[in-house]
């Protein structure tokens, strides 16, 4: 097996070569890839702690067919299988940079637009600050269908290195006890078989280049770009909407997020932007 790719336990032959592929194209530095894990995102920490993570080796992709102790916001487990893609991204990137606050809003676009590509006609929306979902049409009203999240980690050990964790529904759509947001699979949205290997692909490298244009000579153009274009996918912009911060809850109109990328509410009539919380219920009329 190749040096810069780590195969562990019985993995799948159609994955190892997709993983091949994107290493020969240089999208990704080394990949560990295994049959199953704890947490592929605990995998990538513990390689930034133990200093495995050398800048030949980056990105580094994580893999695995079967998570069994992953974890999401809030303390909420992260669980999946075959019928999921469930991978992490270990990027260079200095958490102290004052672009770091968009690599959350990159990192959500990037997965939107590589499953928008593996699934046309598809369109994904973004539900702050973390959530890939569906605005799905019904006879009463419109309802938010979540596909997928996004879990951003990092070390005090190594603050330029960032972890980006993400899961997707691909043939079965999990049971959600902690919100009211409903899950949803690829499959039942696009009527049809979705390949793995393609959607990771996709998904890999559409978030290491939006990710790339967070860091270049033309960041400040790069930053309008990337806000606008999360703004147009934001299934919060002009719902009322309950959203809960430590033990408080916060209620408002929601208009979208601000230019650092924070979420916006009219709320007691003044203009209120969040750094961080978690969105409970959102009301479409």
């Amino acid at each position: 097996m190749d040096a810069f790719l780590d195969c562990v336990g019985e993995t799948e032959a159609r994955m190892r070569l997709a993983v091949t592929e994107l290493l020969s194209d240089g999208v990704i530095g080394s990949c560990r890839y295994a049959d199953e894990t704890l947490s592929t995102n605990t995998d990538a920490l513990n390689d930034v702690q133990s200093g495995l993570a050398n800048e030949s080796h980056l990105p580094k992709l994580f893999l695995t067919d079967r998570q069994t102790s992953g974890r999401g916001r809030q303390g909420n487990q992260w669980l999946s299988s075959h019928d999921s893609l469930t991978f992490s991204l270990l990027i260079r990137f200095d958490v102290r940079s004052p672009n770091a606050t968009l690599i959350s809003i990159a990192a959500g676009i990037g997965v939107a637009q590589g499953i928008e590509h593996s699934c046309a006609p598809l369109k994904v929306s973004l539900k702050w600050p973390n959530d890939i979902c569906i605005v799905e049409t019904t006879p009463t009203t419109p309802q938010l269908r979540k596909l997928g999240g996004i879990l951003i980690e990092t070390s005090a050990s190594a603050p330029d290195r960032m972890v980006i964790g993400i899961g997707i529904n691909i043939d079965r759509a999990p049971e959600l006890t902690d919100t009211e947001t409903s899950a949803v699979a690829l499959t039942q949205i696009a009527q049809r078989s979705i390949c793995r290997e393609d959607l990771l692909q996709s998904i890999v490298t559409s978030v290491l280049e939006l990710i790339d244009e967070t860091t270049g000579d033309d960041a400040a153009s790069s930053r309008n770009r990337l806000i606008q274009s999360y703004r147009s996918r934001c299934a919060l912009s002009g719902r009322q909407i309950s959203l809960r911060q430590n033990d408080q809850i916060i209620e408002g109109h929601c208009l979208g997020i601000s230019d650092d990328g924070s979420l916006r509410l009219q709320h007691n009539g003044q203009h209120v932007d969040l750094r961080s919380g978690e969105v409970q219920q959102v009301r479409f009329r």
